[in-house]
C-alpha cells in the first residue's frame, strides 16, 4: 500500500459503503438508529405504530410516546425541562437518516403500487380495491407526517421569541434569525389533529384550560394553611417545583389514557395558540410593609416562556397598565409600588378607558377569530369552544 493512502476508502467504494464502514467501526453515531430499522422493515399494518414511535422521538420525546413513571424525581425533573424551558423544549435529535426513512417507507409504498399497473398499462380505475385501501393509508400518513413536522417547526419558533414583545411581533414575517416564518395552513392543522391522536389532543387541550382554575387541580398541590402549592392560576404563578408539575402532569395524562405524545402535542399546541398566556392571569400577594403586616393582591401574569410578553400586553391591556403604575386588583395606588415603563403605559388618567373589562380587546388572540365545523351548530369561534361558552351557554362540560 503506497504510504499517506492508507485511511482512503478502496478504489470504486461508494458513499453507502463508506457510511457502513464507518457504523461498524464505531466512526459515526446515527441517532434513531433502531427506529430505522423498525421504519424500514415495518408492515403496512404495524406503519402506524412504528412512526408514532418515530415521531415522538423526532419531537423531543426520546425516550419514547409513553410508559413515563412520574413518581421518579428524575423522570419528572427531565419532562419539566422539557415542557417549561425554551431550551429543552426546542432541542431536537438529530435524525435526518431517520427523516429519510419515513418519507421512503411511506412514499415508495405508493410509487411501487402505481409502476405495478403503469408495467400492466392500467390506469387508476382498474386499481383493485385492497390497493387503493394502501394508497389511502399511506397518503394519510404522509399527510400526518408533514403535518406534525410543520407543526414543531412552528412550536420551536414560538419558544425563540416570547421573552419580548418585538421579537413575538417581528415573527409574523422573519424568526430571529432571519429567515422567513413558518405559517402552518388550514391544511396542516387538519392533518396533525387527525384520527384517535387528534382526538386525544383535543382532550387534553380541555383540560389545559380547565385547569387555570385552582380548584381543578389535584388537592395535592392546591395552596391550604397547612400546605404550600399554587395560590391561584398555575399558569400566572408558573411549575414552582417537579412535585407541582408533576401532579399537573398525572392529571393531563388521564385525558390522553397515558399517551405522553398526546399530552405534548397538545401542550405545544397550547403554546403556539398562547392558551396558557391568555388564560395565566392570576394574583399574587405582595408585601408593603413588614412591620406593619401590611400585604396587598396585585395582578400576576405568566411569564415566558409559558407566557407571553406580547399577550401580557394585548390580552391584558388594563390590568397589565395598572400593575406598571403600582395599583392594587381594586384600583387601590400602592405606595412606592411601581413598575411603571412610560412608553408601555401612557398616561394614568386614561387607565380604564382604552380596552375597559368586558370590551373587545386590544388583539385577540389566534382562537377568537378561528371557526370550526359543527354539525349540529354550524361554524362556531374556536376559542369560544375551547374556553367553555357560546352566546352564554355552555359548549364543553
Amino acid at each position: 500500500m503506497e504510504h499517506g493512502k492508507e485511511n482512503f476508502p478502496p478504489r470504486g467504494s461508494g458513499p453507502s459503503e463508506i457510511l457502513r464502514r464507518d457504523q461498524e467501526s464505531g466512526g459515526m453515531v446515527i441517532e434513531g438508529k433502531d427506529l430505522i430499522k423498525e421504519v424500514n422493515e415495518a408492515k403496512l399494518e404495524n406503519l402506524p405504530e412504528v412512526l408514532e414511535q418515530a415521531l415522538s422521538f423526532k419531537e423531543g420525546l426520546i425516550f419514547g410516546p409513553d410508559d413515563y413513571n412520574l413518581d421518579s424525581s428524575e423522570t419528572r425533573l427531565y419532562l419539566m425541562n422539557l415542557f417549561t424551558s425554551s431550551e429543552s423544549a426546542s432541542k431536537r435529535p438529530n435524525s435526518p437518516y431517520l427523516d429519510s426513512a419515513i418519507r421512503e417507507r411511506v412514499r415508495s409504498g405508493v410509487r411501487k403500487i402505481k409502476k405495478r399497473y403503469k408495467k400492466e398499462g392500467r390506469s387508476w380505475n382498474e386499481f383493485e380495491e385492497k390497493d387503493k385501501d394502501e394508497i389511502k393509508q399511506l397518503m394519510s400518513l404522509e399527510n400526518h407526517v408533514e403535518g406534525r413536522a410543520i407543526i414543531d417547526a412552528t412550536f420551536i419558533q414560538r419558544m425563540e421569541t416570547p421573552e419580548t414583545a418585538k421579537s413575538c411581533a417581528e415573527l409574523v414575517g422573519r424568526t430571529p434569525e432571519g429567515r422567513l416564518s413558518i405559517k402552518p395552513d388550514k391544511g396542516h392543522w387538519q392533518a396533525f389533529l387527525q384520527g384517535e391522536f387528534g382526538l386525544g389532543v383535543d382532550k387534553v387541550l380541555r383540560r389545559i384550560v380547565k385547569m387555570k382554575d385552582v380548584n381543578e387541580l389535584p388537592e395535592d398541590i392546591q395552596k391550604t394553611d397547612t400546605q404550600n402549592g399554587v395560590y391561584n392560576n398555575i399558569y400566572a404563578e408558573g411549575f414552582k417545583n417537579d412535585k407541582i408539575f408533576g401532579f399537573w402532569l398525572k392529571d393531563l395524562l388521564k385525558e390522553a389514557e397515558g399517551k405522553m405524545d398526546v399530552v405534548w402535542a397538545a401542550w405545544r399546541l397550547a403554546l403556539i395558540w398562547e392558551i396558557p398566556a391568555t388564560i395565566g392571569i392570576g394574583k399574587k400577594e405582595i408585601c408593603i410593609d413588614k412591620e406593619k403586616g401590611e400585604y396587598a393582591e396585585v395582578w400576576n401574569f405568566a411569564d415566558p416562556p409559558i407566557g407571553n410578553d406580547l399577550i401580557n400586553w394585548t390580552a391584558h391591556l388594563e390590568k397589565k397598565r395598572a400593575t406598571e403604575f403600582g395599583y392594587d386588583i381594586h384600583g387601590k395606588r400602592l405606595p412606592g409600588v411601581y413598575w411603571k415603563h412610560i412608553t408601555h403605559t401612557g398616561y394614568p388618567l386614561s387607565l380604564g378607558h382604552i380596552c375597559p373589562e368586558g370590551k373587545k380587546q386590544l388583539c385577540e388572540s389566534f382562537l377568537h377569530g378561528s371557526k370550526v365545523e359543527e354539525y349540529e351548530q354550524g361554524g362556531r369561534k374556536a376559542r369560544n369552544l375551547l374556553y367553555g361558552n357560546f352566546g352564554g351557554r355552555k359548549v364543553i362540560n
